[in-house]
């Protein structure tokens, strides 16, 4: 069991209003926050001024929507980042870094590069045999990918899932959460030929590997050769890390859902090169949700074989009097 040790937030956010968090008497400091794109920014003279607080060193407004205005006032003394961070924590971590390249561009005084947002003991309760603290810096990363990679820097995997429930949300209150699963595996792929870049490759936890490097391979331009060898020399790099149930990938999914759509009760996988009725009938052994078979296969014959999805439909199925398949979607949905 993991035990929380004493929330440690760094004071000028304890004075703003962009913050989530469980205090050691156990009160709750919270604010509304939304994160909203600018449209366009007005820049203010940055020549320093004074006034009662001090010497202005930099001044900028961000203007969102054309209505509502954030503004960076950074005093002489004081951390950029840190001002940056509590005017525009509503903002998007892009435009957060442009304004501190401005910043740094002026040659105003900083002594580091990120704000840091978060910071948590971490101990675990069943032998006390770990004891860490857990930091979460403003640079952009995506929060539950620094959970997961704290967890198993430390090697604490199993730990991970309570770790993220505890941690996550709060980071949420402080950025904007993307993604409730990590990457698990990511590297720059090439070429074999020339080492030309062709992109990154991130599988998420709980992804088949052979999916996650399909799907890459064939979001990829340029001309591969033979795609299946390329996949698969990449896969064996992948499957040396992650664990690999099969070499083969899903190349159509269909979701079965009740019928208003509000829940997910199973879905229909058809693997690259594999007759659609193979696949019906497959899952029909394996389900017991009780569809029509008849009308099921219809169907996926159907969705499957418009597309070029790189499934098999040479297999037949019974048709209605009229020569017409026979089609229902009552509890199919994409």
């Amino acid at each position: 069991m993991i035990k929380l040790l004493l929330f440690i937030i760094l004071p000028f956010l304890l004075s703003g209003s962009a913050v989530t968090a469980t205090n050691s008497s156990g009160s709750v400091i919270t604010a509304q926050q939304q994160q909203q794109q600018p449209t366009n920014d007005e820049i203010q003279p940055t020549t320093s001024t004074n006034n009662d607080d001090g010497i202005i060193i930099f001044q900028k407004t961000i203007t969102f929507d054309n209505q509502l205005q954030a503004n960076v006032t950074i005093f002489d003394g004081e951390e950029p980042v840190d001002v940056i961070y509590k005017a525009l924590s509503s903002v998007d971590f892009e435009t957060r870094r442009q304004v501190f390249e401005e910043v740094k561009s002026l040659g105003i005084p900083n002594t580091k590069e990120y704000a840091q947002l978060f910071s948590q003991g971490i101990l675990l309760d069943d032998d006390d045999s770990f004891s860490s603290v857990f930091t979460y810096h403003d640079n952009g990363s995506e929060p539950i990918d620094d959970i997961y990679n704290f967890a198993k820097e430390n090697s604490i995997e199993r730990y991970f899932p309570q770790l993220g429930s505890t941690v996550l949300p709060q980071l949420c209150q402080l950025v904007k959460c993307n993604r409730l699963r990590p990457v698990v595996w990511s590297n720059e792929i090439s070429s074999a030929e020339d080492g030309q870049p062709l992109g990154v490759l991130e599988i998420l936890q709980y992804v088949e590997p052979v999916d996650a490097v399909d799907a890459f391979v064939q979001n990829i331009s340029v001309d591969l050769g033979n795609s299946t060898v390329f996949r698969n020399n990449i896969l064996q790099v992948v499957c040396e890390t992650l664990e690999c149930t099969r070499t083969t990938p899903v190349v159509f999914r269909m979701l079965v859902k009740t019928e208003d759509g509000k829940e997910l009760l199973d879905s229909i996988d058809i693997y690259e090169g594999e007759e659609v009725i193979d696949a019906v009938d497959r899952f029909i052994s394996q389900s017991n949700l009780g569809l029509d078979e008849l009308t099921l296969k219809n169907y996926m014959l159907q969705e499957a074989c418009k597309d070029e999805y790189r499934v098999k439909c040479t297999k037949n199925v019974d048709v209605a009097e009229d020569g017409s398949p026979i089609f229902s979607n009552s509890t199919m949905q994409e």
